[in-house]
């Protein structure tokens, strides 16, 4: 099959990074290749469109502003002449319609003219990665993001560093964009990237895109037998390696042989920014998406304000960086929802992907020292957490309390779950001095209700603790 290939600059030439062998032949990247224009002019009603957006920003009617459209052409050069395609424009988003004063877009080309040998060939439906505004580096947007052209040309690489993981995922390719107003004419340049639509995607790799609301109405127990689970915990391994919290996948944890409790990033039963990719055997693999909340692209860690973390985590990983105590936190999870064979694998994976991540990072031509700084200092926490952090000893005796004070006067009203993670402080004595983390959010107490973990506590020394979670088989 077809290698997906991230060339290098200058002299350097990288080994090949391809999705796995058992995917499909794929189809002609088109747009995304190498070769081709990497400057294109816009040209439509984008202020009239935007304004109509933000009048649905008090209500917060996503799916109204969302069906916001406009005709308009866009165009590049070939061999010095200009070649011009009309296209409909369409903003895309969720919380960005109102956060980005600069909206995502989606072009919607029309087919007969885009495939006849032009740069659109079996892309005629593109996304478009934009600047979301023009903030500065030190400024975020009411979310979170970084609103500015930089933003973009980060968020385009991490869909790259996903491709060298061999994670299912999406084409991109960063450009530089004019946009031209077609009522004042007014023309705005910026760095954007095309990002491949979904649908096209999927049968590039070979597989099908599950509709959301199929997938979503047909969430059971028994859905989640299909995934690829080797796939499934790459994309999550690779949503902590670029510092990406804003998705959603719930999976079953199961519990000393208990009923599957269901849990994401969030505690909640949702699947966002993930689309669903079914292959010929029936079997499915989650394709991530949408990154432009990832530390990797806002590096709001970076920033003077106080970066929200799981409160918990400020005793427990006492001495990490904010960002590394959010990945410490989602790698713990991972625990729960894999089998030790599939964990060893991903991070034999990975570890086999890092130095090629490191070059690839280092020669991208894209890339402003800063941003090249801020990527790499992403991978390596990963990598580090990864060797030291995740295996970690966790709790293993049942029934286990935690005392909130040393003479057990006082203590949690709930036992510790098992697997929960847990930090000692002191094993000297009857009582071992801990910390723990709650994975599952149901380590509370119900008279204080409030948790009981990320606080110094007791629990007894004859507490089974382990490293070796799940057990190696």
């Amino acid at each position: 099959m077809k290698n997906y290939i991230l060339c290098s600059v200058a002299l350097m030439i990288f080994s090949c990074s391809s999705i796995p062998a058992r995917y499909p032949k794929s189809l002609d990247a088109g747009i995304f290749s190498d070769a081709g224009p990497k400057e294109y002019f816009l040209n439509g009603p984008f202020d009239e469109m935007f304004k109509n957006v933000n009048s649905f920003a008090e209500s917060e009617d996503v799916e109204s502003a969302s069906k916001v459209t406009g005709d308009g052409q866009i165009s590049f050069m070939d061999n010095a002449k200009q070649q011009t395609f009309k296209t409909k424009i369409n903003v895309r988003g969720n919380t960005s319609l109102f956060d980005c004063t600069f909206k995502k877009l989606k072009l919607k080309l029309n087919k007969d003219i885009a495939d006849q040998q032009t740069p659109f060939l079996m892309n005629t439906t593109l996304n478009l990665g934009t600047h979301c505004g023009d903030q500065s580096d030190t400024q975020r947007t009411r979310v979170g993001r970084l609103a500015n052209q930089n933003a973009a040309v980060r968020e385009s690489f991490a869909y790259q560093l996903l491709k060298i993981l061999e994670v299912a995922s999406q084409e991109t390719k960063t450009i530089k964009m004019t946009y031209i107003d077609s009522k004042t004419q007014i023309q705005t340049t910026r760095m954007a990237f095309f990002l491949e639509d979904p649908d096209f995607a999927a049968r590039r790799l070979g597989g099908q895109k599950i509709s959301d609301e199929e997938w979503d109405q047909s969430m059971d127990i028994e859905s989640y037998k299909k995934f690829r689970y080797e796939d499934v915990a790459k994309a999550y391994f690779a949503q902590i390696l670029i510092g990406n919290k804003d998705y959603g996948l719930p999976l079953p944890a199961f519990l000393n042989g208990s009923e599957p409790i269901f849990f994401n990033n969030e505690s909640e039963m949702s699947r966002y920014n993930f689309k669903i990719v079914k292959w010929a055997d029936g079997t499915e693999t989650p394709m991530p998406y949408d990154f432009d909340l990832a530390g990797m692209v806002n590096d709001s860690d970076s920033l003077k304000k106080k970066t929200f973390i799981e409160p918990q985590l400020a005793l427990f990983a006492d001495g990490l960086r904010p960002y590394e105590m959010n990945a410490l936190f989602q790698l713990q999870k991972l625990r729960t929802l894999f089998s030790r064979k599939i964990l060893d694998q991903t991070v034999q994976h990975f570890v086999s992907k890092k130095s090629l991540l490191i070059q690839v990072t280092q020669a991208a031509s894209d890339l402003r020292e800063t941003d090249r700084k801020i990527i790499l200092k992403y991978i390596n926490s990963f990598y580090s957490l990864l060797e030291k952090k995740l295996y970690t000893s966790v709790v293993m005796s049942k029934n286990t309390n935690f005392y909130f004070s040393e003479d057990k006067s006082t203590k949690c009203s709930s036992k510790i779950p098992i697997g929960s993670p847990v930090r000692v402080i002191n094993d000297s004595g009857p009582l071992k001095k801990v910390v723990i983390l709650d994975i599952y959010k149901t380590f509370v107490d119900d008279e204080f209700l409030e948790t009981c973990a990320g606080k110094v506590g007791w629990i007894s020394a004859k507490t089974l603790l382990t490293s070796d979670y799940p057990k190696e088989p």
